[in-house]
């Protein structure tokens, strides 16, 4: 693993060159793949098919609004490049896929560079496998392959790269990096709303990591503050507060009738849960909605275990906040990131979903390489065993993505591999009713599984 940085490993072109082929070499199957899921919400949304001329309408209404008329969200970005692929294609799906595949490639990138500024002492293969462990990552199946998930992807984008931002802010104190922090801020916020964590992590990042004091810290995140609050002044005007859809309904959350004392427990168990298949792809499935996850409440042996552990590794990170700092930030990010969709402070339209860990499983991936490089420098790894590990985990990942990736070929596909892992969860049921024709009232949940599996087969 040299430490040259003049390889052209390190060229920039060559690593957006080098993702691209390995995302259409892992995903290029899904082009051809059918629209599942919610991609309806996207695709027939009345603002999105009118094209160029439906973006001041898309800027100016609720994420769902030209869908069913009512939304308590606002994330147009996403809307507005599929009205320009509207326009430009009439949303032809092959070519929708191929963008998302160059947005995912073009995280990878940004992901690289920006593990050049943290973690100046990483070598080029290494900054690589940081880059490449993040693309070949399962559980980022769910966001590369549903066309509905674009929202996740450009998220994620602009968060690495107001990062880079303000990364580099801090190597030149040039005004231009605080200004285009600012600017690509307010681009990951109107992406997906978990990106407003930003205006958190940046303070903390300069404080911790950079060793920034307060003054030289709240300065390096005036960008990320007035793009904060130029988003909510903007979403406070454009969504009507008094009109919003307020319900929750226990197939998406079941975790609609519990207390806030009660979700403890359980949302220190999603947590675990998330850091598990972040790095474990083990059991993936679009769907934990009603019965495939339980509830853990605090004075549950899960819940109370699981708020233990995350307590004691919150405070041994705090304790050792000054020999550990590197990790501590990551660890940071990873959990702020999720702080949103842990069903804790507020509950959302789902229990759990894979979808929510691609700015998260950024720090993951950081993390690794982070650990593989101390292992190095500390010399319990030598760096041929390390390249070792490195090729048997991306290998790894490789062939579970690909396998993964073959399940989101159209929505009876994604329902069967579903239903092979979580037999008795319900959505996929509702889902298989819809699609098939078979009514659940006439079948036992057991009887319709042997149904659908038999249908399948049939189908090859």
């Amino acid at each position: 693993m040299t430490n040259s940085r003049k390889s052209i490993l390190s060229l920039p072109y060559f690593q957006l060159i080098a993702s691209i082929v390995v995302v259409f070499v892992v995903y290029g199957k899904t082009l051809k793949f059918d629209l599942v899921l919610d991609d309806d919400l996207v695709i027939n949304n009345t603002h999105v098919q009118r094209g160029v001329s439906g973006i001041p309408d898309i800027m100016s209404s609720g994420y769902l609004s030209g869908f069913n008329g009512a939304s308590s969200t606002y994330r147009p970005l996403p809307l507005v490049t599929f009205a320009l692929e509207q326009s430009i294609h009439d949303l032809n799906p092959i070519w929708s896929r191929i963008f998302q595949l160059i947005l995912y490639a073009l995280a990878v990138v940004l992901l690289i560079q920006l593990a050049k500024l943290w973690f100046s002492n990483f070598s080029n293969s290494l900054l690589l496998f940081v880059g490449l462990l993040f693309l070949l990552n399962p559980i980022h199946t769910e966001v590369v392959c549903n066309l509905k998930s674009r929202d996740e992807l450009l998220a994620v984008v602009f968060v690495l790269l107001t990062l880079f931002s303000v990364s580099k802010y801090r190597e030149s104190k040039s005004l231009k990096w605080l200004i285009y922090s600012g600017v690509s801020a307010l681009l990951a916020f109107m992406s997906k709303e978990n990106a407003v964590m930003l205006f958190v992590f940046v303070p903390l990042l300069n404080l911790i990591f950079f060793k920034n004091g307060w003054q030289a810290s709240i300065k390096a995140s005036l960008g990320v503050a007035a793009a904060t609050i130029l988003y909510f002044s903007i979403r406070y005007v454009v969504l009507d507060a008094n009109n919003l859809p307020q319900e929750q309904f226990v197939m998406n959350n079941a975790f609609v009738h519990t207390t806030l004392f009660e979700r403890v427990g359980n949302s220190a168990y999603l947590l675990l849960l998330y850091v598990f298949k972040a790095l474990i792809p083990y059991k993936l499935t679009w769907d934990y909605s009603y019965s495939t996850l339980q509830f853990h409440s605090i004075t549950s042996l899960v819940g109370g275990v699981s708020l233990l552990v995350v307590l004691a590794g919150i405070a041994l990170l705090v304790w050792k906040r000054k020999s550990v700092r590197n990790y501590l930030i990551l660890v940071a990010g990873f959990v702020l990131f999720l702080v949103t969709v842990l069903n804790f402070f507020v509950l959302i339209g789902a229990n759990f979903a894979e979808r929510f860990l691609m700015i998260p499983s950024v720090f993951i991936a950081l993390l690794l390489g982070l650990v593989i490089n101390d292992l190095i420098r500390t010399k319990k790894l030598n760096e041929k065993s390390a390249l070792l590990v490195c090729t048997a985990l991306s290998l790894f990942y490789s062939v579970v993505t690909i396998n993964r990736a073959s399940d989101w070929k159209d929505n009876e596909t994604l329902f069967f591999a579903s239903l092979e892992i979580y037999p008795d969860t319900k959505k996929p049921h509702a889902y298989a009713d819809v699609q098939i024709g078979v009514l659940m009232t006439c079948h036992s949940t057991t009887y319709l599984r042997v149904e659908l599996i038999e249908k399948q087969k049939q189908k090859g």
